[in-house]
């Protein structure tokens, strides 16, 4: 009965309030305001053979433990390419690293961008109360989840650029967009799938950061697709594309991707699923920008995105 009433009336129509109070840590957007007993998968239905294969496929992440201080640095890619307000330090960092730039502020200006996010996510980290995990997913929701993060962090790094003069802007611009323009897809698939994360449906043992938990189980019904993994491929796209840097590009992906299935976020058919949203968005958008080409995104492309 519980699973035909979870069917009886599918929300297909994905409202612009979901957009703004989207997803917690799988989603790059806000965090339900509160706390939600997770309910049954509607894809993959729990318990289905494509269940059962993934969630066997995703036991050895699910299963291995680090120490403290080795989780908290892991973290960092596991968590920040969700953050809305990380993705103005990032493409900072891709137009320097696109086009250079002979201005000490620059590089300056990035790497405070840079400490001042890592700032909020150790705090985020660090402040966590075990008797009151709904406060640290509070925080999350006014920090970095936060609708001003999600609105002005476009405008501002397009801002930051171009008063910078920074020649690799274009590339900056090229991941602004996408990352923006893959979170529509992945919220629409997490509304109608409904999946339960790997920490709700699944035998995943308690990590060393209990804070990342108390985060994922007010929202444990976005496991499909990760949203974590389409932002590092919308990083990893124009990072390989603009940048030149393919090391750099696979291995913030495949950083990504493992730590969200390590912290129970997602299984692996989820982060699969989120990276190729990405890729197949990345890619139309560059046949799009033709014939200028993607590393020639103009200063409104991510404001329309």
């Amino acid at each position: 009965r519980r699973r035909a009433s979870s069917y009886a009336r599918p929300q297909w129509r994905v409202p612009v309030s979901l957009l703004l109070q989207g997803v917690a840590s799988s989603g790059p957007l806000l965090m339900p305001r509160g706390y939600a007993q997770p309910s049954l998968s509607r894809f993959p239905i729990d318990g289905s053979a494509l269940d059962r294969l993934d969630k066997w496929l995703s036991r050895p992440a699910f299963r291995l433990r680090l120490g403290h201080f080795p989780e908290l640095v892991f973290s960092v890619p596991a968590c920040c390419f969700g953050y809305p307000l990380a993705a103005a330090p990032l493409a900072l960092w891709l137009a320097l690293l696109a086009g250079g730039s002979p201005s000490p502020t620059a590089w300056a200006l990035a790497a405070a961008a840079t400490a001042a996010v890592l700032g909020l996510h150790l705090r985020l980290l660090l402040t966590h109360d075990v008797a009151a995990p709904a406060a640290t997913a509070a925080r999350a929701a006014r920090s970095v989840y936060s609708v001003p993060a999600i609105l002005l962090t476009p405008p501002a790094a397009v801002a930051a650029a171009h008063v910078l003069g920074l020649p690799g802007r274009g590339a900056a611009h090229a991941y602004l967009t996408l990352w923006y323009a893959s979170i529509a897809p992945v919220l629409m698939a997490k509304r109608l799938a409904r999946r339960r994360r790997p920490i709700a449906s699944a035998d995943v043992p308690p990590k060393a950061l209990p804070a990342i938990r108390a985060i994922l189980e007010h929202d444990a019904n976005a496991s499909f697709p990760s949203g974590d993994a389409a932002g590092a491929m919308s990083f990893a796209y124009p990072a390989l594309r603009c940048a030149g840097l393919p090391a750099a590009a696979i291995g913030c992906l495949l950083l990504a991707c493992f730590g969200r299935l390590y912290y129970g976020a997602h299984h692996l058919l989820d982060v699969a699923a989120g990276a190729l949203l990405a890729l197949l968005t990345s890619a139309a958008a560059e046949l799009l920008l033709l014939p200028a080409g993607l590393c020639a995104a103009a200063w409104w492309h991510p404001l329309v995105a």
